[in-house]
């Protein structure tokens, strides 16, 4: 993973209602952290995403000027993945 982006963790909800009563607070301070951290996680993702997507760009550019030289060379026939020399 390039990007190094972290998915939040969710927050606990507790089944017992005694105990949502009791942490009603910090349950939802939980819930704030959680939509704040996915926010940040979601910014981490799209900038991966654009540095991905340009360094697969510049390989596409690589593989053509490849290409162009097995050309230039006589070579492009062993070049042909999956294809029979």
């Amino acid at each position: 993973m390039t990007g190094g982006c972290l998915p939040p963790e969710e927050p606990f909800l507790p089944v017992d209602d005694a105990a949502l009563a009791q942490y009603a607070d910090l349950i939802a301070e939980d819930f704030e952290r959680y939509f704040a951290a996915s926010s940040e996680y979601f910014a981490c993702m799209d900038a991966t995403r654009q540095i991905e997507f340009e360094r697969a760009r510049e390989v596409s550019e690589r593989h053509r000027q490849f290409l162009e030289r097995l050309d230039q060379l006589g070579l492009r026939a062993k070049a042909a993945v999956g294809q029979e020399p």
